[in-house]
């Protein structure tokens, strides 16, 4: 007998998105199933299911993984997360003082902060003095 899936298909979208980011992440830290699992607290088949999109995750275990990854949370919701990693690693110019594609998430994950810190000092500042500073 065929099971039915009961989650609509932008949500069953979504998941597999989710899943092939976690995927990339983890072999681009290099890190096994097993590592991540043990680092959520799950079997390391529940990773697998959470990277081929078939279970979702919690904002939780989300967080749990953006930290273990070191990314930014909204990277596991762009489905051209891999596309834009891929464009910039084949970039010879941009690559060139890169030896791993670890290296670039890393300093593509300091920028992300470093711009977040920017927004969040704007919006003190708006706060402070005024929208007109």
């Amino acid at each position: 007998m065929n099971k039915k899936s009961n989650r609509d298909p932008a949500h069953i979208q979504m998941d597999i998105v989710v899943g092939q980011n976690i995927r990339f992440m983890r072999t681009v830290k290099g890190m096994t199933l097993q590592r991540v699992a043990d680092h959520c607290n799950v079997a390391f088949q529940q990773i697998q299911k959470y990277e081929k999109g078939s279970n979702g995750l919690s904002a939780y275990r989300l967080t749990q993984l953006a930290q273990l990854f070191e990314a930014p949370f909204n990277a596991f919701f762009d489905p051209n997360y891999i596309k834009k990693m891929h464009d910039v690693y084949s970039d010879k110019f941009f690559n060139k003082g890169f030896n791993k594609p670890r290296e670039f998430l890393d300093v593509y994950t300091a920028l992300e902060d470093a711009a977040e810190m920017m927004d969040q000092a704007k919006i003190q500042d708006e706060m402070k003095y005024g929208k007109n500073c």
